[in-house]
């Protein structure tokens, strides 16, 4: 089904492939139709409104906040939670999660907000800086038995530096709620999967995404 695998694609040409100019005019795209937000097709936001806010400023920001408080259906609002998550520029990163403690966003927005923050090493250090600050605003928000899952946003970790941060970041028994412990084992236990595989296929892989061709259309 094109439909379905023409997103998923575009996104890999745009990011791991490294096409500017599919990067540019994808992030057109998410600004024009975050300005007729209510109307916009939410496969497209999906696709195009996480690229538009890896650069994104505050004011971005704010109108991501705004149109996840007022979207008509609840994929349009995950959209813009997805979007406040995707910001790539080191020092907007803290701000775009700090929006999480909004009133506008719900506990249950954690996931949403927090995992595109969480998939890039980049981001997942400033991630994690972030989180160390507000954990106890973040699990007064989320309740003990969310915040059981917040190891889970390591769960693309894959070397033993982060290995090493994540079973610091949790060695505190007052970020080990109820369940807490066995989360954090199943994601150490993928991480130390993530490292074999790394190790194992990582050489190729980055030989392959030199070598790709960028598409260069939509």
């Amino acid at each position: 089904d094109d439909r379905l695998a023409r997103p998923p694609l575009l996104r890999a040409y745009a990011d791991l492939g490294g096409d500017v100019a599919l990067q540019r005019a994808l992030a057109s795209e998410g600004l024009a139709l975050l300005d007729d937000f209510a109307r916009a097709d939410p496969e497209r936001l999906h696709l195009a409104l996480p690229i538009a806010a890896w650069s994104a400023d505050a004011a971005l920001l704010d109108r991501l906040l705004a149109a996840a408080a007022q979207a008509p259906t609840p994929a349009h609002r995950q959209a813009a939670l997805k979007a406040l998550g995707s910001v790539r520029d080191p020092d907007r990163v803290p701000d775009a999660l700090d929006r999480f403690l909004s009133p506008a966003v719900r506990s249950q927005d954690l996931f949403t907000l927090l995992r595109p923050a969480s998939q890039r090493r980049a981001t997942r250090a400033r991630l994690t800086r972030w989180l160390d600050r507000r954990y106890p605003a973040v699990v007064e928000k989320v309740g003990p038995e969310a915040a059981a899952h917040l190891p889970r946003l390591w769960a693309d970790a894959a070397s033993r530096g982060e290995r090493e941060q994540v079973v610091a970041f949790f060695e505190s028994t007052e970020r080990r709620p109820p369940g807490g412990e066995r989360i954090l084992g199943q994601v150490l236990e993928g991480i130390d999967r993530n490292i074999r595989l790394a190790h194992r296929c990582g050489p190729d892989v980055a030989r392959f995404l030199l070598n790709v061709t960028p598409h260069r259309s939509m």
